[in-house]
């Protein structure tokens, strides 16, 4: 297994300017290498995983955030970007 970890904040913000910010994840990987479990952040992944995929990776989002897409309906689909359409309509002419 292949343990992976997220680092989603290293104790600055993201930008040009990467001031000092509370949120820090850099710390518990520290201190929990390879024992820290959290779904969707921290965890082991079987190496099968790795070759039952069609394309070789080891992003970590890949695999512990995986999301998978949602289909609807091509109606449904149009109906939403005609009320999309609509409501930036009427803040153009709003402006």
């Amino acid at each position: 297994p292949i343990w992976h970890y997220i680092v989603d904040n290293d104790g600055f913000q993201n930008g040009k300017k990467r001031y000092h910010i509370n949120e820090n994840d850099l710390p518990e990987l520290e201190a929990g290498y390879r024992s820290i479990v959290i779904q969707n952040k921290a965890e082991f992944v079987q190496s099968e995983k790795l070759t039952e995929d069609t394309f070789f990776t080891l992003c970590s989002e890949y695999y512990l955030r995986k999301v998978r897409p949602t289909e609807i309906e091509k109606a449904p689909f149009e109906a939403i970007l005609d009320e999309v359409e609509a409501l930036i309509s009427s803040a153009l002419s709003e402006v």
